[in-house]
């Protein structure tokens, strides 16, 4: 009779202390509305000239850079 009421009187003492543990926090940054895309990759273009695909290669190259360097500053971010 006695262990009933301890139990008694603990299970709502221990439900007191760990509904404390149930909340979770979690935190998420913030993302700049610039980091979340990356510049449109540039169309195929009918290429007649050598210089008409050095400007799409440009074009890819540039496309390129600005998603690592968004993918970079995301990463940095998040860290």
């Amino acid at each position: 009779m006695r262990q009933r009421a301890t139990i008694a009187i603990l299970a709502p003492l221990l439900g007191i202390i760990l509904s404390g543990c149930e909340t979770l926090t979690v935190w998420k940054p913030e993302i700049p509305e610039s980091l979340q895309s990356c510049a449109d990759e540039p169309k195929v273009p009918d290429a007649r000239t050598e210089r008409d695909l050095v400007i799409f290669l440009e074009q890819v190259r540039v496309a390129g850079a600005d998603c690592r360097g968004k993918l970079k500053a995301l990463n940095e971010a998040v860290k």
